[in-house]
């Protein structure tokens, strides 16, 4: 396992970068108003959007990408429930995925001494898959990783979402009451089976603090606006996030700058992908899967062809993806991870 090589804030500096800039200026089209923090041309990504979509405004961030469900993951779309009372089909898929970042009290070579120890946390989560009771990791991006910050000291950080929980949402897009009611439940269901695992890692490897929870599939009402955050979290001045890479790429704890009222308090929840599953599932032909074992421990159990299509070459790097929403957040600690557990 590699050693975090400690935060150096000229590693998102991205002036000279063949990046782009965060774009604080909105762009109008059709009547909404565009914010784009993603990287990619507008005109790229307006299809991505349902065509009946009468929103106000839409923040596109780092890991926007088209997914499951009617919007893209890694936006906020704002919305006049006057002007969109259907607006409840956008915010299907997922509900209540989130992530928790928790501290324990182990430094690195402590850790890398109790490989076993993360073996069997493995086990009691391939056990609890698809059992329907919370514990249950799920597949995809949903992910159990051991990192290090710059003092050696090791953390977990836990994503996972609703499981199936959220199926019949769909049928119940016309019936408000029901609809928000279910919503609820399901969310309540995703943060317990978060917590749930973390009380697997605690089992193993003694307290841990819990240093945040953030879910990115909610939405919020409020004075007749709805504001639906899909793949992103809600990030307040002084509030604090985790926005993961890939598999071996460091991740950061950010905080939100008195700017993130300009992106409606959206926040990324990675730096989202730079292929598509099929296309990283061609190039894994070539991916040197051993040497990545040499840098993150990954449980023997975990075959180089079930994590093939989330290996890191699928992934946006992370200094270019706090080039694109500098003046949103500071960096507040670099994480760098040491042990994987996914594709269960």
């Amino acid at each position: 396992m590699r050693r975090n090589e400690g935060f150096r804030s000229d590693r998102y500096d991205v002036s000279g970068r063949d990046v782009d800039r965060p774009n604080f200026e909105a762009q109008e089209v059709n009547g909404v108003k565009y914010k784009n923090f993603s990287g990619k041309s507008l005109s790229e990504v307006l299809h991505w959007f349902p065509g009946d979509l009468k929103a106000e405004q839409v923040i596109l961030l780092p890991d926007l990408c088209p997914g499951r469900s009617p919007l893209p993951t890694g936006c906020c779309v704002e919305f006049k429930e006057s002007s969109q009372s259907d607006w409840r089909k956008f915010a299907l898929s997922d509900v209540g995925c989130g992530m928790q970042v928790l501290e324990s009290g182990l430094d690195w070579e402590e850790f890398d001494d109790r490989r076993g120890d993360w073996d069997e946390v493995y086990r009691r989560i391939k056990a609890n898959r698809n059992s329907g009771r919370p514990g249950d990791l799920g597949s995809g991006n949903h992910f159990i990783d051991a990192v290090s910050d710059e003092n050696e000291r090791v953390l977990f950080v836990v994503h996972t979402g609703s499981r199936d929980e959220g199926r019949d949402l769909e049928g119940l897009v016309g019936s408000q009451g029901k609809f928000d009611k279910k919503f609820s439940e399901v969310t309540s269901w995703a943060k317990s089976n978060r917590t749930a695992i973390a009380e697997i890692l605690q089992r193993k490897f003694g307290p841990l603090e819990l240093v945040l929870d953030k879910p990115h599939n909610l939405y919020k009402r409020g004075d007749g606006t709805v504001i639906i955050r899909k793949g992103a979290v809600r990030l307040d001045t002084n509030d604090m996030t985790v926005i993961p890479s890939s598999m071996d790429g460091d991740m950061v704890l950010v905080s939100g700058t008195e700017m993130m009222s300009f992106a409606l308090n959206g926040m990324s929840h990675g730096t989202g992908r730079i292929k598509s599953r099929g296309e990283s599932s061609e190039d894994a032909q070539s991916f040197d899967f051993d040497s990545l074992r040499q840098r993150v421990y990954i449980p023997d159990g975990i075959t180089d062809m079930s994590i093939r299509k989330e290996n890191p070459d699928c992934y946006r790097d992370l200094d270019s993806c706090l080039g694109l929403i500098e003046g949103l957040v500071r960096v507040e600690s670099r994480l760098t991870p040491i042990a994987y557990i996914g594709q269960v």
